[in-house]
């Protein structure tokens, strides 16, 4: 199922970009606190509100983007550059730890 997030033009115009830039950093914070609490004990309940969390952040870069005209093009691009460099990466450090032995 392909992810749809409505255009978020609405939202900018009625709040603007600098109240909503707080509201990013506070939902990047939930976030990072949610992810903290599965990894010290994952249960459904903390599974649960990682998803909610994951979710408003998908919706608040949706927003920057938007705010700043940044198309998910480019996003995209940065991505596989950075999967291609992350994948690289992981090859040297698995070929290392051969030559180590």
């Amino acid at each position: 199922m392909k992810m749809i997030i409505p255009d978020q033009t609405a939202v900018l115009n009625h709040y603007g970009v600098e109240k909503q830039t707080v509201i990013w950093m506070e939902e990047l914070a939930e976030l990072s606190k949610a992810a903290s609490k599965c990894l010290r004990e994952d249960t459904g309940e903390h599974r649960a509100d990682l998803a909610e969390e994951i979710a408003d952040v998908l919706i608040c870069i949706k927003q920057m983007r938007q705010a700043y005209k940044i198309p998910q093009s480019l996003v995209e691009g940065i991505i596989c550059e950075k999967w291609e460099r992350q994948n690289k990466r992981m090859t040297e450090e698995t070929h290392e730890k051969t030559d180590d032995k």
